[in-house]
């Protein structure tokens, strides 16, 4: 279990970090989406870490104009516009 969270998947980023967002994709963000999918725990982990590592590479993980949650957000948004 511990190899499987510390392997972050190519992500390079501070595990708090990423986990925090983690939390906030499964928590709020994709709260809905994952809860009533009946999506399985480590195919929704599969899916959130996907999505930080997209977010990761996006010009929204690199703004300092605003919180990270705030940037994740308006990331989802964009995908889902999309």
């Amino acid at each position: 279990m511990k190899e499987y969270m510390d392997n972050l998947g190519g992500i390079n980023m501070e595990k708090e970090e990423f986990y925090y967002l983690v939390f906030v994709l499964g928590y709020s963000l994709l709260h809905d989406e994952l809860a009533f999918s009946g999506t399985p725990c480590d195919v929704a982990f599969g899916k959130a870490k996907n999505i930080i590592k997209d977010f990761q590479e996006s010009d929204y993980y690199k703004d300092t104009s605003k919180g990270l949650y705030e940037c994740l957000e308006d990331y989802l948004e964009e995908k889902r516009g999309k």
